[in-house]
């Protein structure tokens, strides 16, 4: 749950699907904010399959926060299956 205190702090609108359009668009293109931003929107709205999508492409293209949180997600099982190895 300090994610979603760490959200608040940093004034990201939690559930609300404003810019989600732009975010998604530039995510694919490969801008790794972009995509830990918008995963990080999923998972706030409990969409925990999609947000761990975008936060692993996010870690997967250097984003050092979002490599914290997959690790942190397969640990926990949060729309992956649960894997304390790959955490």
């Amino acid at each position: 749950m300090v994610w979603l205190l760490q959200l608040t702090v940093l004034g990201v609108s939690l559930g609300a699907a404003d810019g989600i359009p732009e975010l998604r668009k530039k995510a694919e293109a490969g801008d790794a904010e972009s995509a830990f931003d918008l995963g990080f929107r999923y998972v706030s709205d409990a969409n925990f399959l999609e947000g761990a999508k975008w936060v692993q492409k996010a870690a997967d293209l250097g984003h050092v926060e979002a490599q914290f949180y997959i690790g942190y997600y397969y640990c926990d099982g949060i729309g992956l299956e649960k894997d304390s190895v790959e955490g």
